[in-house]
């Protein structure tokens, strides 16, 4: 079971790299915009955390890849649906950030967060709170 999680990981981080570097390029052939600045800034940082926690996976480390993985899709989660409306409830000005909010909608709103379910499932699967769940559930 720890391998397929492992290879199951493995992709899904693959396929976040790609829809990264989709939205980069996006961000790229537009005029410079503030949110998708942050957006992108936020989407890094949640990569850099992802990958060492992806090529370190040993079965051994559950605990401390459990509360990676929670914050991971605690900041995936804040990236896609609340980030904007932070960004421009305080956004003064008009620039593209509403062009660019649009273009990536389809990966922000369905296909990223696809892979922050995956992710809490997949840490609340290793530490075994499913089992405690269950447990209190028949009782």
């Amino acid at each position: 079971m720890y391998k397929y999680r492992k290879i199951s990981l493995y992709i899904f981080s693959l396929f976040y790299i790609v829809l990264f570097t989709m939205e980069v390029i996006k961000y790229l052939k537009m005029d410079s915009n503030v949110y998708g600045m942050i957006y992108l800034i936020v989407s890094l940082f949640f990569l850099f955390m992802l990958v060492p926690t992806v090529i370190n996976y040993k079965d051994n480390y559950s605990m401390t890849r459990f509360s990676k993985l929670i914050i991971l899709a605690l900041i995936g989660i804040f990236n896609s649906f609340i980030l904007n409306h932070i960004v421009f409830s305080n956004l003064n000005y008009m620039d593209s950030s509403y062009e660019f909010l649009g273009t990536i909608k389809y990966t922000r709103c369905f296909l990223k967060p696809v892979i922050y379910v995956f992710i809490l499932l997949l840490s609340l699967r290793e530490c075994k709170l499913y089992l405690k769940i269950k447990e209190l559930i028949k009782k």
